[in-house]
């Protein structure tokens, strides 16, 4: 959860407070009764940004996996669009689909299945984990959103998300495999409808791969 609500609540607080108080100091009405209101105004002022923090924490994250929820992937690719302009950098788009999920609830039961979602979106946000951004796009589908140099540092991205994504398994016992999409800005579009149609068409190749018995989650 940022801070934000709770930092810029107590900065106008505090500015306010001192304000006050170096005011009533000028005209020697200052006292102690003024002080312990002020230092209560500022702990008010947190609480008050932290109940600000967490409903706009609730309206940007699905509760059940913490991802970004759909609607904030076009705010997030704005920003890392402007990073990717100011330094020359691109924008990796990832449509992840989990193969099969309704067998998974239907066999092992809805509670396992919520486990597998959180521990898909877990090992999302570990790939390149200080500038990426996973979104939960539908009910088993996730987007991610990166910065990347160059597309062998593409590739990179996408072996690291294979690699992880196959450990998933090894640590819940349930069989889980994955198809794996990409596009990427500027180079297939400026647009993130475009790109995600992009990785999408693409994701559904690798869907057929699986359905072949090839590797589920390579994409050539």
């Amino acid at each position: 959860m940022k801070l934000t609500g709770r930092l810029v609540m107590m900065l106008i607080t505090v500015t306010l407070a001192m304000s006050l108080n170096a005011y009533l100091m000028s005209i020697h009405s200052l006292n102690i009764y003024i002080i312990v209101i002020s230092c209560g105004a500022v702990v008010l002022s947190w609480y008050g940004g932290k109940h600000y923090d967490q409903v706009r924490d609730e309206a940007e994250r699905d509760s059940l996996t913490t991802a970004y929820r759909r609607r904030t992937a076009y705010l997030l690719f704005d920003r890392l669009q402007q990073k990717a302009r100011r330094t020359g950098r691109a924008v990796a788009v990832f449509f992840i689909d989990i193969n099969d999920f309704k067998l998974i609830n239907d066999h092992y039961g809805h509670a396992v299945g919520d486990v597998m979602l959180r521990k898909t979106v877990e090992a999302l946000m570990e790939v390149n984990s200080r500038q990426t951004h996973v979104v939960r796009f539908g009910g088993d589908e996730f987007l991610v959103l990166t910065l990347c140099d160059s597309e062998a540092e593409l590739e990179d991205t996408h072996q690291e998300m294979v690699e992880r994504l196959e450990s998933i398994p090894a640590l819940t016992a349930v069989s889980l495999t994955v198809s794996i999409g990409r596009a990427w800005y500027p180079q297939q579009s400026t647009r993130l409808d475009d790109l995600i149609d992009s990785a999408d068409q693409e994701m559904m190749h690798a869907k057929r791969r699986v359905k072949q018995g090839r590797r589920n989650t390579a994409v050539n």
